[in-house]
């Protein structure tokens, strides 16, 4: 008997070990994330212990969020409230998809957590709103809700425990999510297509007991097109007043769906993409939030002067509440202080990184559906292929130059430049610096950062008079301001 026993204590750790071990955590930035893979309970269960702590902390909290919510009621209505908060928390779990529940109760048994406490922490995002707002930006630090306006020890608890998934379900399409440490659902997404989808409810408003974070989920891993999404979206009911944002980075185009009284209002757009720069050189109108981060990059603002940088790659979602929903969380990716992906309807990639990279900051070496779809250009195909070439030794600035003119050949790319630009100043190869600096210049206007380097070159051949004066001569330019001190660095330098 005590034999059995303990064979079974035995296996039961070996398979907990088992489950565990497809899943893993990692930090990007100033969050935390994890990979989730397998079934759905397989995904629940690697969640559940692999955030055992975290879920456990915020359960208590929680607790204590929902006992001050149920005594805000008059004291002879609080047994209904608590009633009547149980009721709705069971109707909203019986709407969502059955592999949802199944993710349930993955996590329930990784975590050990009961079964009322998840429900709570799950969907009480979905109908008890912390703001007008999903998102909110203040002091350049990212935060949820109206977190900064808010007494409740959660939400200030939550604003700090933002987490990114990276899902490779045993069904469905990958996907790449940005929620909290409190649940598996979440507002926004993007798949392995370049699909995007984003929710924003009203919450407290609502008494349709639907979740929308649900819907996120559920969409993000079936659609690969608008179409696909929508029609998904529109046979199942939708909460209401909500606002659903479908985003195609291969289609370029968005739709937004309003849902008010039951009724949903269909609007279809391209706007909300980064417009080309005009040759008169006016300011395109209606610029997303994305877009304008996106021109003042262009424009040589640097990026750590409007988002807070905290790390090599760090993750970001915004959303505009200048212009509203349509413009509602963009993933915002930085790497070397420049604009490396923005997925979202106001999505722009900077011109001289590919739109698809982001999935190489999972380390994830299996090659992604992405890099063949047929609707990729030259520029980006080329891109990728380059990227591809170097991940194994991207501090080599030698191997980076073989790929550079194994890759792009004759054909020449603002990328090509810039890449190689830094590949020849790690090499301190001046000659052939100020070489590619005169050939990016006779092929088209130059980037600030081409010019920087020719700067450098200019200074460490001995030609430091003609460094200045190119200073001179495009130093008092708007975009030139963050680098000023840097030049200056570089001409006093003996």
């Amino acid at each position: 008997m005590k034999r059995s026993i303990i064979l079974g204590v035995v296996l039961l750790f070996l398979a907990g070990s088992w489950l565990t071990s497809a899943g893993r955590r990692f930090s990007l930035g100033p969050y935390q994330g994890v990979v989730l893979k397998g079934t759905p309970y397989e995904r629940g269960f690697q969640f559940g212990r692999l955030f055992y702590q975290e879920l456990h902390t915020l359960a208590n909290l929680f607790r204590e969020e929902r006992e001050r919510r149920i005594e805000e009621a008059f004291l002879l209505f609080r047994p209904l409230a608590k009633i009547s908060l149980r009721n709705r928390l069971e109707k909203m779990a019986s709407t969502i998809p059955e592999e949802h529940l199944k993710e349930l109760k993955g996590v329930a048994l990784g975590s050990g957590l009961s079964w009322d406490d998840l429900l709570w922490m799950t969907f009480s995002p979905d109908f008890f709103s912390p703001g007008g707002k999903l998102f909110a930006f203040q002091h350049k630090e990212w935060v949820v809700g109206r977190t900064l306006e808010s007494s409740s020890p959660l939400l200030r608890f939550l604003s700090e425990k933002s987490l990114i998934l990276y899902v490779e379900p045993s069904e469905g399409y990958r996907h790449l999510a940005f929620g909290f440490q409190n649940s598996l659902l979440f507002p926004t997404a993007i798949n392995e297509h370049g699909l995007i989808i984003a929710f924003n409810g009203e919450g407290s408003e609502r008494k349709d007991n639907l979740s929308g974070w649900s819907l996120v989920k559920w969409v993000v891993q079936r659609a690969s097109t608008l179409a696909e999404a929508e029609r998904l979206l529109l046979s199942r009911p939708l909460p209401s007043p909500s606002t659903v944002i479908l985003s195609s980075l291969g289609e370029k185009r968005s739709i937004k769906l309003e849902t008010l009284h039951g009724k949903a209002q269909r609007k279809e757009t391209t706007r909300l993409l980064l417009p080309k720069r005009s040759g008169s050189g006016e300011e395109p109108p209606n610029l997303s939030v994305a877009s304008r981060l996106e021109r003042l990059s262009e424009d040589g603002t640097a990026p750590e002067r409007i988002l807070t940088d905290q790390g090599a790659l760090p993750l970001h979602v915004a959303s505009d509440s200048v212009n509203g929903p349509e413009t509602l969380l963009s993933l915002l990716i930085y790497e070397n202080r420049k604009i490396l992906f923005c997925a979202g309807p106001g999505y722009a990639a900077h011109r001289t990184q590919a739109i698809f990279s982001f999935w190489n900051l999972l380390n994830q070496q299996t090659e992604s559906r992405l890099l063949l779809r047929e609707t990729l250009s030259e520029q980006e195909r080329l891109y990728l292929l380059y990227r591809r070439q170097t991940e194994a030794s991207s501090k080599d600035a030698g191997r980076r130059l073989q790929a550079l003119e194994s890759v792009y050949g004759e054909r020449r790319f603002p990328e090509y430049y810039l890449l190689k630009a830094e590949a020849l100043k790690e090499k301190k190869m001046w000659p052939e610096l100020l070489s590619l600096c005169a050939d990016r210049e006779r092929s088209g206007e130059p980037e600030v950062e081409i010019l920087l380097a020719k700067i450098e070159a200019l200074r460490r051949c001995g030609r430091k008079k003609d460094a200045l004066d190119l200073f001179q001569k495009v130093g008092s330019r708007p975009e030139w301001a963050p680098y000023r001190e840097r030049v200056q660095r570089i001409l006093t330098e003996k």
